[in-house]
């Protein structure tokens, strides 16, 4: 009887706060040019999972008695309350891309590959399931903390090791690792909520949430290709491209890392900033930010990936003209110039030291960091095409640039905000990996795989989103019928 309520109680807990984020986004979609359904339960899932994590902060902050009942009640009021506001709403009205049905063909290619993330599933639930949490990053630096918070009913503090060595506080921890005391919380939150629904905070339904990560990712890639105009067998070949990804599979068999979320949370900001630009719709705009405000929550580097899209999304908006893009160019490449050769120091108010050098840079709340050059050619190149992490994704790139500019596809091809975004965040790992300590991470083909990992939803979004849409729609490609 007890397993039969963990049961419901666990599906419960995944169920709820995805319907309420997918009916919020659903009416908050209504009218709206670039809307689909698969859009509200791809960017549901993540909006309901991030919205208890606010509850449990607010229970917590105004010492409310937190249960997995009293949450989930919270939960139900708050669906009831968006059902009332917005009952006399209209009904999303699909764009007319995302109304095309698929050919015969493309219903079987479509349903072999849905038969074939069925199976792929199964076995990862199996395995998920059946085994204690294993993954090195869960047990180290993300669960300990819900572990506390479910034994003591409260967000205890986490301060680091040396500081918890002077601390006269009983309810004051610490964790091993010296920098992960003082790691975002949204994702031991979530742990909170799995072992509230459980009962238990060694129970492996604690972990079901990274099974169901990659599959609402996917959904939301499928609806924003289909609200794109991307036909239904292109978009599906994207979901499926996504979710059976081996290293995507990875983050759900390894469960517990924070990377899965990190991933959903900036593609998702990169999706919503598509549609802003193909609507110029204020509620996309803040569902950008939203997911800007989430990602900066869940990890540290959230804070310069979220820069990054709202840099794009400040772009989008002010539409400033060439002349003073350039300007400003230039004078972020002078001031970068002149402070690595002379050097520049100064102090943020309430944040920290900004210091950089030709020896290194530190960033508030970041640390140091020793410029170290270091050749990492060839781990680069194991790591993306010599493994099986990434499929054949990356040996796909070249050709479709080749592609581009063999058959003129540059002078048809807009170039869009996301794709600006995604570049800069390349060369931001490009320059960490290359220039800093953190080329180690590279070499030992860990953290490198990691973070990108953030860049690959965005990335098969352009790849099926813009190039083959585009290309398609060439009227100087070979094979294409001229009027």
């Amino acid at each position: 009887m007890a397993g039969a309520i963990t049961v419901i109680s666990v599906l419960l807990a995944l169920t709820v706060p995805w319907l309420l984020g997918a009916l919020l986004l659903k009416r908050l979609l209504n009218s709206s040019k670039t809307c689909h359904w698969a859009i509200a339960v791809g960017h549901g899932f993540f909006a309901g999972i991030f919205f208890v994590t606010i509850l449990l902060r607010l229970f917590d902050s105004l010492h409310m008695p937190i249960s997995f009942i009293s949450i989930s009640i919270a939960i139900t009021l708050c669906g009831a309350a968006i059902l009332f506001y917005f009952s006399r709403g209209p009904a999303i009205a699909p764009t007319v891309a995302s109304r095309v049905r698929p050919g015969r063909l493309a219903l079987i290619v479509l349903s072999l590959l849905i038969a074939l993330v069925a199976v792929r599933y199964s076995t990862l639930l199996m395995e998920l399931t059946t085994r204690p949490m294993y993954a090195w990053d869960a047990w180290m630096n993300w669960a300990p903390k819900a572990v506390v918070w479910f034994r003591l009913g409260e967000m205890a503090s986490y301060v680091p090791p040396p500081e918890w060595l002077q601390t006269t506080d009983d309810v004051v921890y610490t964790l091993g690792n010296y920098q992960a005391s003082t790691y975002p919380d949204t994702v031991p939150l979530l742990y909170w909520w799995m072992m509230l629904a459980t009962g238990s905070s060694e129970s492996s339904l604690v972990l079901l949430p990274w099974l169901l990560a990659p599959l609402a990712l996917g959904f939301a890639l499928y609806g924003h290709l289909r609200s794109d105009g991307v036909d239904p067998l292109m978009a599906g070949i994207a979901f499926y491209a996504l979710v059976n990804m081996p290293y995507v599979n990875v983050h759900t068999a390894l469960a517990g890392y924070a990377d899965i979320w990190m991933a959903a949370a900036f593609s998702l900001s990169l999706f919503a900033l598509s549609a802003r630009e193909s609507s110029g719709e204020l509620r996309w705009t803040l569902l950008c930010v939203f997911w800007c405000i989430f990602a900066v929550t869940i990890k540290r580097p959230g804070v310069f990936f979220s820069a990054f899209v709202l840099f794009g999304l400040a772009r989008s908006i002010l539409r400033p003209p060439r002349w003073l893009e350039r300007a400003v160019v230039g004078l972020v490449i002078t001031f970068f110039v002149l402070a690595f050769t002379v050097g520049v120091a100064f102090d943020i108010p309430q944040v920290g030291q900004f210091k950089l050098d030709s020896d290194g840079i530190k960033i508030p709340t970041f640390g140091y960091q020793a410029f170290v050059l270091t050749n990492i050619t060839e781990r680069l190149l194991a790591t993306l095409l010599g493994m099986l992490n990434w499929n054949l994704l990356f040996y796909l790139t070249p050709l479709i640039l080749i592609a581009f500019l063999g058959w003129g596809l540059r002078e048809t091809y807009q170039q869009k905000n996301v794709a600006l975004v995604l570049a800069l965040a390349s060369v931001f790992l490009a320059l960490i990996y290359t220039f800093t300590g953190y080329s180690a991470q590279l070499m030992n083909l860990v953290t490198f795989n990691r973070s990108l990992l953030y860049l690959i939803p965005g990335f098969l979004y352009l790849l099926f989103g813009r190039v083959f849409h585009e290309w398609s729609g060439n009227q100087n490609l070979p094979g294409q019928n001229r009027p």
